[in-house]
């Protein structure tokens, strides 16, 4: 069994950053009708926004990697019903914004 390193300062930001009465969460590159991959990968696998911050705020950090210039975080978590959901995260310090990549429901 291969065990995945946990990147734990990185997901105490990301529980931290969610738990703002409004946190700032984006969901990167809009196409022209102004949905983005992130938001339709996360439609394709009914994750509604709720199921989003519910299992952002009890992440952990599995993967790092620097891709396109920016460095891509692997969220992982289950949401209130207990689904296993993955998130590719950006974050942004400078304005503590959580960039939405893209997302999908492990099945």
């Amino acid at each position: 069994m291969i065990q995945r390193q946990e990147h734990v300062d990185i997901a105490a930001k990301i529980r931290r950053w969610t738990r703002k009465a409004s946190p700032n969460i984006t969901f990167g590159f809009r196409f022209g009708n102004g949905s983005t991959h992130s938001m339709r990968e996360m439609d394709n696998d009914s994750i509604d926004f709720d199921d989003m911050l519910h299992t952002l705020r009890g992440c952990r950090v599995t993967d790092l990697r620097l891709e396109i210039g920016e460095r891509r975080h692997r969220a992982e978590g289950r949401d209130k019903d207990g689904r296993e959901l993955v998130f590719i995260v950006v974050l942004h310090e400078e304005n503590e914004e959580i960039e939405i990549v893209t997302a999908w429901a492990v099945k």
